[in-house]
């Protein structure tokens, strides 16, 4: 069981969002909580006059709020000031501020291309993707592919992903490709297969074997065969299972209602997958 802290302050009417994810806090729990899980991406401009006014206005934490700001003058750090935060809210324990504070330190030092990368595969983690596509576009945007091959190849395989989740499997096998041209690693091409499988027609795609040597069209098959299998095991595919039954037994209403409701269910979690 997670651990239950005192609410410090009050909860805000108007919630504080943090610009650089979007996500929106109205506590200071809140905001230690999001800092604490996010401290590897974390910049020194998190604390700002927004956020001090936020504290003070909307979770009445006058003297925090002005804390913060005088210390920020004497040291804009984020790990000293995330330090007098979570110190003032009581909100951990010493060793896991001490565990913070040195994430807070090592992403000091992490390259601004490598952190925009990481906050990136944090959006489509989370299935924020439009806001996942954006920022690999501004990263695409400050890359040297000859100089960093592996971090453009990353960017361009997972911006194929983006697509392959949304079904424009024409625009992920183009981005997966151009992720095998610069690296050679074989999931890009295993991935490329994968959403020409998706898209093209058996006789298309098996003419798009024979033109090409592709070593690894039969990890793709094994793949492919594998998630087939899981599907059939899957809630949703055993309720359209008992709905057909339905419609053998003559219950034709029942059978109508259950497609509605499946398509329904299926309509809500596409969305979900493409929620911003």
């Amino acid at each position: 069981m997670g651990k239950v802290y005192a609410c410090v302050g009050r909860y805000a009417a108007n919630p504080y969002t943090i610009k650089k994810t979007g996500i929106h806090v109205y506590c200071v729990e809140e905001l230690c909580y999001y800092i604490r899980n996010n401290a590897y991406f974390m910049d020194d401009d998190f604390f700002n006059n927004n956020l001090y006014s936020w504290l003070d206005e909307e979770c009445d934490l006058k003297a925090l709020s002005k804390l913060l700001k005088q210390k920020a003058k004497q040291d804009r750090r984020i790990e000293v000031l995330v330090r007098l935060l979570f110190e003032e809210v009581h909100y951990c324990s010493a060793d896991e501020l001490r565990e913070t504070e040195g994430l807070l330190q090592t992403n000091r030092s992490i390259p601004g291309k490598q952190k925009l990368k990481i906050r990136a595969d944090y959006f489509l983690n989370l299935g924020k993707l439009a806001m996942a596509m954006q920022t690999y576009e501004d990263l695409l945007s400050r890359l040297d592919e000859k100089k960093d091959v592996k971090l453009a190849a990353s960017t361009y395989h997972n911006i194929g992903v983006i697509y392959a989740k949304m079904f424009i499997y024409n625009e992920a096998a183009e981005y997966f490709s151009k992720a095998y041209a610069l690296d050679g690693n074989d999931e890009h091409q295993i991935c490329y297969l994968a959403a020409q499988r998706m898209r093209l027609s058996d006789s298309a795609y098996m003419k798009l074997l024979q033109n090409n040597d592709f070593s690894v069209s039969g990890i793709v098959e094994e793949r492919i065969s594998a998630a087939k299998e899981e599907l059939k095991m899957s809630d949703e595919i055993i309720k359209l299972k008992g709905i057909k039954q339905l419609n053998t037994e003559g219950a034709v209403q029942e059978y109508e209602a259950g497609l509605d409701r499946t398509l329904e269910y299926f309509m809500d979690s596409y969305r979900s997958s493409l929620e911003q």
